[in-house]
């Protein structure tokens, strides 16, 4: 499955059960098990039901909440809470929609 025939992270479930991809909540295990810092952009993490990849921040995503997040020393900070991936209080990652990325593709690519 290429890019183009992603199907949109916001979709429903049904777009995305008709995808082939586990829901949540419907055998999807989407909480994080690990996560680590290949660099100042890079994740590398892995859910409890054994799906990784990489989610992968371009130079737009570091917008908005995540601004903070150019810092590279804060970057580094990723770490796992409760299933989810966290640097603090405000910042975390919604741990459903990475699974279904990194489940069908290896990778969540974050614009």
């Amino acid at each position: 499955m290429g890019a183009a025939t992603r199907p949109d992270p916001f979709a429903s479930n049904e777009a995305w059960r008709a995808a082939g991809i586990p829901v949540p909540g419907e055998g999807a295990d989407y909480r994080v098990r690990s996560v680590e810092a290949l660099n100042s952009h890079v994740l590398h993490v892995e859910h409890c039901d054994g799906v990784k990849g990489t989610v992968c921040f371009t130079e737009a995503a570091f917008r908005g909440a995540f601004e903070p997040l150019r810092n590279p020393t804060l970057f580094k900070e990723a770490r796992v809470e409760h299933g989810w991936v966290v640097w603090n209080d405000d910042l975390d990652l919604a741990p459903d929609n990475m699974h279904r990325h990194l489940f069908a593709f290896g990778e969540w690519i974050l614009r």
